[in-house]
């Protein structure tokens, strides 16, 4: 898979983990920023983390692992206000 296509799906899977889990009917929130070190996605929504199944059932559970199998290094962020999910792809 090109690298280009590889954010583009784990940046889906990021979008729609927030919409379909945080809980909240406000906004997810996406930013990107491109530098020379690599391309950067924030998504960003207001809701509460919910802990992922661990071991994943059947159907469900493993788009934290597709999405940190896609790109360089991805990081979550939860607290009271919120979770961040992070994506970098290196050049």
């Amino acid at each position: 898979m090109r690298s280009r296509d590889a954010v583009i799906l784990a940046t889906h899977e990021a979008v729609a983990n927030a919409i379909q889990h945080s809980g909240t009917a406000d906004r997810v929130r996406v930013r990107a920023d491109a530098k020379p070190d690599g391309l950067t996605i924030e998504i960003t929504d207001d809701g509460v983390w919910k802990i992922p199944d661990d071991p994943p059932s059947q159907e469900r559970g493993r788009g934290l692992s597709l999405i940190r199998s896609l790109v360089s290094d991805a990081t979550i962020d939860t607290d009271a206000g919120g979770t961040t999910v992070r994506l970098h792809q290196l050049p």
